[in-house]
């Protein structure tokens, strides 16, 4: 399996900041005052909340040599259904006893198929003391991989879930 190989109104109404990765060849629109971090060691560019440090928003776009050669069809028929948690655990090396999926959902996104899902990750990953819910919209494409999520803390999630939401998908790869 393919997947093992691993407009400027709208965004000011919804409230978001369109960012663009020209290099790694992606676009997202952050919260609106959202301060971005230079990229991580990891690849992601980060936006955090001006008010609360805990509510972040990140994207990375990463080659995947081996799906090179596939077609956006072909990938397109892989990801018609929802993925299952051991795709997410795999994309992010988590621990899949970590890790909970829940609303998943396939959207199409400029001819590609954006998978969408909800993550409760616990706490101990990437050094998390506590655990976290975050919001993620995936592309993949031949070569690479798009990745947007946002995150917080189990309490601060579901005030922000909308926000989060919309981020998340706003995602788009170039």
């Amino acid at each position: 399996m393919l997947l093992t190989r691993l407009s400027l109104a709208t965004v000011a109404f919804l409230g978001l900041a369109a960012f663009q990765d020209s290099s790694n060849q992606y676009t997202i629109d952050f919260p609106e005052g959202w301060a971005t971090e230079p990229p991580t060691e990891q690849g992601y560019t980060f936006a955090t909340s001006p008010d609360d440090a805990e509510l972040r928003c990140g994207a990375k776009s990463a080659a995947v040599p081996a799906l090179a050669s596939a077609t956006q069809d072909e990938l397109n028929a892989q990801l018609a259904a929802p993925v299952d948690a051991g795709f997410w655990a795999n994309m992010l090396s988590a621990d899949p006893a970590k890790l909970e999926v829940s609303e998943s959902e396939v959207r199409d996104v400029n001819g590609a198929k954006m998978q969408v899902a909800t993550l409760k990750i616990g706490a101990g990953f990437e050094g998390l003391p506590v655990d976290t819910i975050s919001r993620w919209g995936v592309i993949v494409v031949p070569g690479k991989i798009v990745m947007g999520m946002c995150m917080a803390t189990v309490e601060k999630f579901p005030p922000n879930k909308e926000t989060f939401e919309k981020t998340a998908t706003s995602l788009r790869a170039l």
